[in-house]
C-alpha cells in the first residue's frame, strides 16, 4: 500500500509544475506514470544501496516522493515551455 501513496503522490509533484502548459490529456497522464514508475523503482531498488553508501537513512522516501519527482517535473516543464 506504501508504494502505491508513493507512486500517486510523486506523478502529482511531477505534473504539478508543468500542468498549465500541457494541452494534450494524454500527455500528463503518461508523465505522472514514468515518474510513479521511476519512483517506485527508486524507492524499492536503489534505496538500500543508498544507505549503505552513503550512511544515510532515508525513513519516509522523501528522496523518492519529492525529489527526484519535482526534478523530473522541471525537466518536463522545460520542455512543455519550449
Amino acid at each position: 500500500m506504501e508504494i502505491i501513496l508513493f507512486a500517486t503522490l510523486s506523478g502529482g509533484v511531477a505534473i504539478g509544475t508543468c500542468a498549465e502548459w500541457l494541452t494534450e490529456a494524454y500527455i500528463p497522464y503518461l508523465i505522472g506514470s514514468v515518474v510513479g514508475i521511476i519512483s517506485t523503482v527508486g524507492y524499492k531498488a536503489v534505496k538500500l544501496r543508498i544507505e549503505k553508501c552513503a550512511k544515510n537513512h532515508d525513513t519516509s522516501g522523501i528522496h523518492y516522493v519529492f525529489g527526484i519527482p519535482g526534478i523530473l517535473g522541471g525537466i518536463s516543464s522545460v520542455i512543455a515551455v519550449s
